[in-house]
């Protein structure tokens, strides 16, 4: 049996921080995945016809993302802040949307911390007898779209404070795709990876582990040892049930890290990037049905409506045939499991209300349709996870190394950064960083 320094367990960005840091310090490293490729959630896909990638999950670094921002310097990449107009759709009619973003900041200013005991997002805004009810309905789509999470559940303590920070709305992508920051951060450790190696069991004690897996057809890969294990697979795999497809059991059970995840539940989200024979957004005649305004500098559009995906965007400052549907909270969860036809035909339904078009007129310049099921997936289980009603020390609980031999990485265990690819790296360096003064040698 081989037997590491170190074995983590997923190939995501968190797996793949913690492997680089261990890798410069001379440990021996192996990082065992499940799927056929690195990455985790965050998967692109290059068109040659496009000259914007195609992101299947995470597309934005968000607020100042400093490991992230500093990772793609250090690799020569380009990070692009995204300005442009935002629009808010009120029955089909596209109104400028200035301000957005202080308008969001002030709503989730008003989230509080001080209060004896943490309630739900929804309790909070049912609180706010001054708040107009579009200001409650936009405070709701923007916490159930950005946080994928259902108010009635969601911790307010959680989100408290983060109205503080100058850059919370600030939102940036990494040129040429995401997958060029996975591909920088696997520079060093991409030989080190095992693919396929589906995790089904962790036998451990202080100082010692045997790790179990398969591959993806169930045949038995043989089992390896060693010192310590970083356990960076997403908070729905740490969930899933014993004989679940995916989950994976440790022997003997951790009874803190059980109880940590019970305050955190993953998000649903549903995104889908359409591709279109031409930007028929930017032209005179789409101009011409919306009042004679310009649009080649739209980003983002917020719709109010109750729609499958209320929100979109384009690739600007890119010229690009193509638009981004998302659909985030419990919205989500109801289009887990459909077809991809039949997520296609929400979105483009959804897309056409919110430009007050047919259905017909959006469809003729339809190519095609990229999406995944991240809440089907039995390797994530969902998109990311947000904190509950009273779960707000759950994120540190997992942070905390275990018998100096498990560590737990991932955005669900980043506290105040959960939810965020940045987040996920962060979590990967502190692991790391936590086994190398646990075992100096």
């Amino acid at each position: 049996m081989k037997r590491y320094d170190a074995v983590i367990i997923g190939a995501g960005v968190a797996g793949l921080a913690a492997a680089q840091r261990l890798l410069a310090r001379g440990r021996s490293v192996a990082v065992l995945e499940a799927r056929n490729r690195i990455g985790g959630r965050v998967w692109t896909i290059h068109v040659p016809e496009l000259t914007s990638p195609i992101e299947l999950g995470a597309e934005f670094l968000h607020a100042d993302a400093r490991e992230s921002r500093t990772l793609a310097r250090r690799a020569g990449l380009t990070v692009v802040d995204i300005g442009g107009e935002r629009r808010m759709s009120r029955e089909g009619e596209l109104r400028r949307a200035p301000g957005f973003e202080k308008r969001v900041e002030r709503l989730l200013g008003r989230f509080r911390d001080d209060l004896k005991d943490d309630r739900s997002v929804a309790d909070a805004l049912a609180a706010m007898r001054s708040l107009k009810s579009e200001d409650k309905l936009l405070a709701t789509r923007f916490v159930e779209g950005f946080h994928a999470a259902d108010t009635d559940r969601i911790s307010e303590r959680s989100l408290a404070g983060s109205a503080d920070d100058p850059d919370t709305m600030r939102i940036a992508r990494v040129g040429g795709g995401y997958d060029q920051l996975v591909n920088a951060l696997a520079e060093s450790s991409r030989k080190h990876v095992h693919l396929d190696h589906v995790v089904s069991r962790i036998t451990w004690r202080r100082g010692d582990a045997v790790i179990t897996s398969h591959s993806a057809s169930g045949s038995a890969n043989a089992d390896i040892g060693a010192r310590n294990v970083v356990v960076t697979v997403p908070l729905g795999v740490l969930q899933a049930g014993q004989d679940s497809a995916g989950a994976v059991r440790f022997d003997p059970a951790v009874p803190s890290v059980d109880s940590a995840v019970q305050g955190l539940v993953m998000g649903g989200v549903f995104r889908i990037a359409i591709r279109f024979d031409a930007p028929f957004w930017t032209s005179s005649r789409f101009s011409k049905r919306h009042g004679g305004g310009q649009f080649n500098d739209m980003t983002f559009v917020q719709s109010l409506e109750p729609l499958p995906f209320p929100v979109w965007w384009t690739t600007y400052p890119l010229e690009t045939p193509m638009l981004v549907g998302w659909s985030g909270g419990p919205n989500a969860w109801k289009l887990a499991g459909k077809t991809p036809d039949e997520i296609s035909d929400s979105a483009v339904r959804s897309l056409a209300r919110v430009f007050g078009m047919t259905r017909q007129s959006v469809e003729r310049h339809v190519v095609a349709a990229f999406t995944h099921d991240w809440l089907t997936d039995p390797y994530s289980r969902g998109a990311y996870s947000y904190v509950l009603v009273g779960g707000s020390a759950a994120s540190a609980v997992l942070a905390r190394a275990i018998e100096r031999t498990l560590y737990f990485a991932g955005e669900h265990a980043s506290t105040g950064r959960n939810g965020t690819v940045d987040g996920a790296i962060s979590s990967g360096f502190r692991a790391a960083g936590q086994l190398l003064r646990n075992a100096p040698g």
